[in-house]
């Protein structure tokens, strides 16, 4: 059972058209739960327990035609919660417990035509109350507690059709309150207390059908409605529903004779006039005077004057010349068009009298013309030639383009055909296949890297075929292919040698001696993980700067024998043990003598 309807509860319905909270027990709406209903055409909110309309509670129904609310307990509509509903048609208000109408809160509902207000508690209905409702046709105010409609608070409604204020407490129809209802055709006053219609009240419902007076004849006299009375014998076409009193007798209001509430009234004569002047100047004529039944007029039955009113005697009884007189006109003649505007003419004779005893011919014409016909003839309508094509809906790929022209070659008028066919042409146009711009696939993977350490380059690869360009559609943009470093991370560098350096200082100055060269492990130098450089930094070679003198030999090559000799050495005597040969140079013998800790050269 839904209590209540909150803010924005109903968003995202905005394609609802008809929307049913009937028979719920809603006190309250908040402000503009219905913000999103621009589509909505019917709300039924009939049968909760509404106490008032407040303003916004009905925001944005925009669309609105039919809105049910009766049977809730409200007892006031604020000025201003209406607005908005200028689609409104329909208002239900019946059933409620609203006082009285407020100036100002039907603002805006130019397009209501049925307006319920039925078994409400509305004592009166105020000046200006539903001004605006220029449109409204049905209106209905039955069983209230209304005694009285205050002039002028109907003025503007000129399109109702039906007026319902029965049952309510009205005592009087007074003059003024009605003028201005030009088009209703149904007045409802039954079941009220009405005692008197004021002659005229009724005298502005030129279309009335059906006015409906019954259930008052206990309170309404025949007698005190004779100008109304009168107003409803005038009006032959209008059934009238209900009784009056007269003489304690309850009798039809439309069958009652006003000159019973009178006593009657014979006519009587005035005084002669004075003779008129003779109907000719000589020959025998006629004059007459006249008098009318005015002294009293007859009234409320009484009887006319007898005898006439005109008196008649000769005159001028002289011959005299007889001028020709016309004859009467005789029928007009066909017009000579039958729309459009001819002419048609009717002759007379100068035979009434002829003319005699040298009377005077007959003056003017025999003959008379007119216009006739003169109502537009019908036109047909013609077409003008079509006018420029508009521009095509689409530039490729096949549109529709349209031309137009209209029905004013001549436009059709009084009653002429409407020009036949369409006013608008349409065509195909521009059939060429559109432009494709072609479009890039996703790159793919990452093709493997130009090296494993010290920095490289990979890329990949993507097409122009997503889609492909065509019809003359641009290329894609930009490259098909991507990059990227990897790898960046630095190659094992393995140690190398440089190139031998020159020979040092030979360790002797005479005779056989040894000399070094050495490298550097720079070419490059061992890095990130590289292996040193293999075998010695230096080289040990033989040398000779000059043979010393050849004067003692331990050896003998020809016999290949060892000798023990004594040799001094620094004036010490060493006892030869090893003799170590090394190498030929020069034809010499050279030997390494190794003994008692002393290393010699021979």
């Amino acid at each position: 059972m839904i209590t209540s309807v909150e803010n924005r509860i109903l968003d995202g319905l905005s394609s609802l058209i008809l929307l049913d909270l009937a028979d719920n027990s809603i006190s309250s709406i908040a402000d503009s739960p219905f913000i999103e209903l621009t589509n909505l055409q019917i709300l039924f909110i009939q049968r909760n327990r509404i106490t008032s309309v407040e303003n916004g509670s009905l925001y944005g129904l925009s669309s609105l035609r039919e809105l049910h609310s009766q049977s809730n307990r409200i007892t006031s509509v604020e000025r201003g919660s209406l607005d908005g509903l200028s689609s409104l048609q329909k208002l239900y208000l019946g059933y409620n417990m609203i006082t009285s109408i407020e100036k100002g809160f039907l603002d805006g509902l130019s397009s209501l035509d049925t307006f319920y207000l039925t078994a409400n508690q509305i004592t009166s209905v105020e000046n200006g109350s539903l001004y605006g409702l220029s449109s409204l046709k049905k209106l209905y105010l039955n069983r209230n507690r209304i005694t009285s409609v205050e002039n002028g608070s109907l003025d503007g409604l000129s399109s109702l059709e039906i007026l319902d204020i029965s049952g309510n407490r009205i005592t009087s129809v007074e003059k003024g309150y009605l003028d201005g209802l030009s088009s209703l055709l149904n007045l409802n006053l039954q079941g009220n207390v009405i005692t008197s219609v004021e002659s005229g009240s009724l005298d502005g419902l030129s279309s009335l059908k059906k006015l409906d007076l019954r259930d008052n004849q206990k309170t309404l006299e025949c007698c005190g409605v004779q100008g109304f009375i009168t107003w409803i014998q005038n009006k032959g076409s209008v059934d009238i529903l209900g009784k009056c009193n007269h003489q304690s007798q309850s009798t039809f209001i439309k069958a009652f004779n006003v000159s019973e509430c009178l006593p009657p009234v014979d006519g009587g004569w005035t005084s002669f006039g004075p003779w008129d002047v003779c109907s000719k100047t000589c020959g025998g004529g006629v004059q007459f005077r006249t008098r009318t039944c005015t002294n009293p007029p007859p009234a409320h039955g009484g009887d006319k004057c007898p005898e006439n009113s005109q008196e008649t005697r000769s005159c001028e009884e002289k011959k005299c010349s007889v001028d020709g007189g016309w004859t009467s006109f005789g029928p007009w003649k066909v017009c000579s068009k039958t729309c459009g505007g001819g002419v048609q003419y009717r002759t007379r004779t100068c035979t009434n009298p002829p003319p005699a005893h040298g009377g005077d011919k007959c003056p003017e014409n025999s003959q008379e013309t007119r216009s006739c016909e003169e109502q537009q003839c019908p036109v047909d309508g013609g077409w003008t030639s079509f006018g420029p094509w508009k521009v095509c809906s689409k530039t490729c790929g096949g549109g529709v383009q349209y031309r137009t022209r209209t029905c004013t070659n001549p436009p059709p008028a009084h009653g002429g055909d409407k020009c036949p066919e369409n006013s608008q042409e349409t065509t195909s146009c521009e059939e060429q296949q559109c432009p494709v711009d072609g479009g890039w696939t996703s790159f793919g993977p990452w093709k493997v890297c130009s090296k494993t350490c010290g920095g490289g380059v990979q890329y990949r690869t993507r097409t122009c075929t997503n889609p492909p360009p065509a019809h003359g559609g641009d290329k894609c943009p930009e490259n098909s292919q991507e990059t990227r470093s990897c790898e960046e991370q630095q190659c094992p560098v393995h140690g190398n040698w440089t190139d031998f350096g020159p020979w040092g200082v030979c360790s002797k100055t005479c005779g056989l001696g040894e000399q070094l060269k050495t490298r550097t492990c720079t070419n490059p130098s061992p890095a990130f993980g590289g292996d040193k450089c293999q075998g010695s930094n230096q080289m040990t070679g033989s040398c000779e700067i000059q043979k010393c003198p050849d004067t003692r030999k331990c050896w003998e090559k020809r016999t290949g024998k060892w000798h023990k000799h004594p040799f001094n050495f620094h004036n010490r005597q060493t006892i030869m043990r090893h003799f170590i040969p090394l190498s030929d140079f020069y034809g010499r013998d050279i030997f390494y003598i190794i003994g008692n800790s002393h290393i010699n050269e021979i």
